[in-house]
């Protein structure tokens, strides 16, 4: 006996395969990215307080040190708060025939820091969500890092 299927059938949430979320963090001095992927929603990090400068030498987003300072303002917990509910309404209005999987753009001004620690807070947070698959990418990291070590030797360089 065949399965029939009335027209117009939306199957229930959980018989719908997951959201794949791909979560990109980059600097902008570097460049925008092109994506093979739609881009679901994104944030601009560049305004935000930076980590102190005694810090961003030494450390990057995804050390522990950089990850305390960065989360120590209110403001920025607010801003993450509203990124997430935020991403969450844009998940589940997503309706059945749209692609399963989006890009979430995040970006600060040489990457390395703000949109990494960023990107890597919401990557634990967004794994726990039911019917989500999620993966991250820092877009040029290595490339920010070289730049960064190259002026920092051209500073320390004696005439």
């Amino acid at each position: 006996m065949a399965l029939m299927v009335r027209p117009g059938f939306r199957p229930p949430r959980h018989f719908l395969p997951p959201v794949h979320l791909h979560l990109y963090s980059f600097g902008i001095t570097i460049g925008t990215p092109t994506l093979s992927l739609p881009v679901l929603l994104g944030i601009d990090l560049r305004d935000l307080i930076a980590p102190p400068q005694a810090l961003c030498y030494w450390f990057t987003g995804k050390d522990p040190e950089i990850q305390a300072a960065f989360w120590s303002f209110r403001e920025h917990e607010r801003i993450y708060r509203d990124f997430v509910l935020k991403l969450q309404d844009r998940v589940m209005s997503l309706p059945p025939g749209v692609p399963r999987a989006w890009a979430v753009l995040v970006n600060c001004k040489v990457g390395v820091h703000r949109s990494v620690a960023f990107v890597r807070r919401l990557h634990d947070e967004l794994r726990a969500w039911p019917m989500v698959t999620v993966d991250k990418t820092h877009l040029w990291f290595g490339r920010a890092v070289d730049l960064r070590r190259r002026r920092w030797e051209r500073e320390r360089r004696p005439y």
